[in-house]
């Protein structure tokens, strides 16, 4: 237990249980991208191959040179990765960004591919044909 003394004297408690400990997130968003390509043994070219990303894109994300990657951008990262839809999540929230939402159409259809391990194709196409923006844009 972590007792601290508020600027008004108080006390304030911190108490964090084994069963909260887990929860707790201590990396980086860069550190959590190395950890799973290590994690999941696949190279840069097959990353941009199944994600649609620039090798050097997937190369600077990984030493923490792009500092807000937008949420597309680390969507099509999950796909290139094979991410369930819990790593999915946390890539997101990691970046300081939304978490996928599935009262959001666009996003239950990207949950739903992420579920049934659709390529990024495959979940663009989807997309696309329910009337909504695809993660995989013309550049």
């Amino acid at each position: 237990m972590d007792t601290r003394k508020m600027s008004n004297g108080e006390s304030e408690l911190f108490e964090f249980d084994e069963d909260t400990k887990p929860y707790f997130v201590d990396y980086t968003l860069t550190d959590f991208i190395v950890k799973m390509i290590n994690e999941k043994r696949i190279t840069t070219a097959q990353i941009a191959d199944l994600s649609n990303l620039e090798p050097n894109y997937i190369n600077k994300l990984r030493i923490g040179q792009i500092k807000k990657p937008s949420r597309d951008k680390l969507l099509q990262l999950a796909f290139g990765l094979s991410f369930t839809e819990d790593e999915t999540q946390l890539l997101l929230r990691l970046a300081g960004l939304c978490a996928l939402y599935p009262r959001f159409k666009r996003d239950y259809i990207i949950m739903t591919c992420i579920r049934a391990n659709k390529s990024i194709w495959e979940c663009n196409d989807y997309l696309i044909e329910n009337g909504v923006d695809g993660v995989v844009t013309e550049e």
